[in-house]
Order: structure tokens, then C-alpha cells, then sequence
């Protein structure tokens, strides 16, 4: 994986956590690992909670390639 967030930068914070869960969601799917709605609120919730905090762009990437690498076992 290469060291850059798969996402344009004119997306939305939101909307950038929300493709991290989603991926997320995916992958535990395909593992038969019980993820529902409820899940998904609460992940994005607490991912878009970190990203708020932020005011500098590239820690807000740097949270965002975590989270994808943290998913990705990598």
C-alpha cells in the first residue's frame, strides 16, 4: 500500500471516514464477522471524532492511513 490516503481531498471529513468504515465493513463481511449498522455509526463516530480535533491536513491524513492500516493488519 502506498504511503498516501486513496481519497480526493475536496471530500468531506465525514465522508472520508465514512469510505474507511465502509472498507472496514467489507473486509470483516468477507471474513463472516458480524458488523451492522450500529457498528458503522459508532466506528465513523469515533474515527470523525479524531479527524474534528485536528486543524492540520496532514494529521488528519496521517489518522485516516492509520485507521486503513490498522484494518489492513499492515
Amino acid at each position: 500500500m502506498a504511503d498516501i490516503i486513496p481519497f480526493p481531498t475536496k471530500r468531506s471529513l465525514h465522508q472520508r471516514c465514512v469510505d474507511v468504515v465502509d472498507e472496514l465493513a467489507e473486509r470483516l463481511a468477507a471474513q463472516a464477522i458480524p458488523f451492522d449498522e450500529t457498528d458503522k455509526l459508532v466506528f465513523t463516530a469515533m474515527l470523525l471524532g479524531a479527524v474534528e480535533r485536528e486543524t492540520d491536513p496532514d494529521s488528519i491524513n496521517v489518522i485516516l492511513l492509520d485507521a486503513c492500516r490498522a484494518m489492513r493488519g499492515t
